[in-house]
């Protein structure tokens, strides 16, 4: 089966590589994130995380969930 021109198996393979690089690029991002947090005062951080998290606040994502 073609699909735009590819087969599947094409069509898997691509996406397949571009999971990769899109896994690798969040792991970049969530460990610069990390170590911006451990670079904070722990007063700091303690702050952050509570404006961050205030409870029966909508979730950030976009959800719609509230923190509990």
């Amino acid at each position: 089966m073609l699909v735009g021109g590819r087969s599947i198996a094409q069509l898997a393979e691509s996406v397949l590589n571009v999971l990769d690089d899109a896994m690798a690029s969040y792991a970049h991002m969530g460990r610069a994130l990390y170590i911006a947090m451990l670079e904070l005062e722990p007063g700091e951080r303690a702050q952050m995380v509570a404006e961050y998290a205030v409870q029966d606040e909508c979730c950030p994502c976009g959800s719609g969930r509230r923190f509990s």
